[in-house]
């Protein structure tokens, strides 16, 4: 019996299978997450502009969708993202955005109906910056 699986669905699956190995072997951990909290909460509170937003990490590096997002998830939980409230979502939030990623590249890259003949290199090529 073959089973087929469509990298569409197995790279999310391998992150998820990753996230819940790491949460076993170490517990809970923040990774990226405290810096999100952080640079959002700076945004929230006053600085609007994205090119001086700078925390303990250093100046932002996430897209101002993932701001935005988190500016939101700031605001739900009252100032108050920790690893013990959010690790869920922003696991969650990683696997949406893995699977994301493979749906761009296919359309772009032409192994989708509907993609374009012509194989775009250059989309790829972002999608790995």
């Amino acid at each position: 019996m073959k089973v087929k699986i469509d990298i569409e669905y197995l790279l999310p699956l391998i992150d998820l299978f990753t996230s819940i190995l790491i949460r076993e072997v170490s517990g809970l951990h923040q990774i990226d997450l405290a810096a999100y909290a952080e640079q959002s909460k700076i945004y929230m509170t006053g600085s609007a502009a994205y090119s001086k937003l700078i925390g303990d990490t250093g100046p932002i590096q996430y897209p101002a969708a993932s701001l935005y997002l988190y500016s939101f998830f700031n605001w739900l939980t009252d100032y108050d993202i920790n690893k013990h409230n959010m690790s869920d979502v922003h696991v969650v939030l990683d696997i949406f955005r893995m699977w994301l990623l493979v749906r761009i590249y296919k359309r772009a890259y032409g192994s989708e109906r509907g993609a374009p003949k012509n194989r775009k290199m250059y989309v790829f090529v972002l999608l790995l910056l």
